[in-house]
């Protein structure tokens, strides 16, 4: 893949660099997370080097704790497990706590919390964001539309018992 880049045409992260951890486009804006901080860049139409510049203020002092967590989150924005294992949503240039500590009590009892993932949908005028902890046999639902969370799983015949890691997804 012969590709080349004018040198002029990349950007870095630079107000406390670390390892990227994802990469989310949010309308004109581009959602950077890092493994503990996060920086927003958006589309300044530049016409010499990048066409994306930093946003002023857009560097968050929360990274990403899971690498597949952030999801974009239909007319919200995005929605992620950032660094300090509580569950946020990007509002404008900051990361709003969309979590409570009972189930940010429950996330941190989990042996690895690296492995979750999330997503959207919407259904039945309700906006959901979903987060699955594979390791943890967990999934949590945040209700956008109610700002309510519960716990999703099916019910196994085999074992007579629920299995919290709802699959599927």
């Amino acid at each position: 893949n012969a590709v080349t880049f004018n040198a002029l045409e990349i950007v870095s992260a630079e107000g406390a660099p670390d390892d990227l951890n994802g990469l989310i486009v949010d309308r004109r804006d581009i959602f950077l997370p890092g493994t503990s901080s996060s920086e927003l860049f958006y589309d300044a139409a530049n016409t010499v080097g990048s066409p994306f510049s930093r946003s002023p203020q857009g560097l968050l002092g929360l990274g990403s704790g899971a690498e597949y967590s952030p999801s974009k989150v239909e007319d919200v924005g995005v929605c992620l497990l950032t660094s300090d294992l509580t569950v946020r949503q990007l509002r404008g240039l900051s990361l709003e706590r969309i979590s409570q500590y009972g189930i940010e009590s429950e996330i941190q009892r989990f042996a690895t919390t690296s492995d979750a993932f999330g997503m959207s949908y919407t259904m039945d005028g309700h906006i959901f964001y979903v987060l699955q902890f594979p390791t943890g046999n967990a999934t949590w639902v945040y209700d956008v539309s109610t700002k309510l969370w519960h716990q999703r799983g099916v019910w196994n015949p085999n074992t007579a018992s629920f299995d919290m890691a709802f699959g599927g997804f």
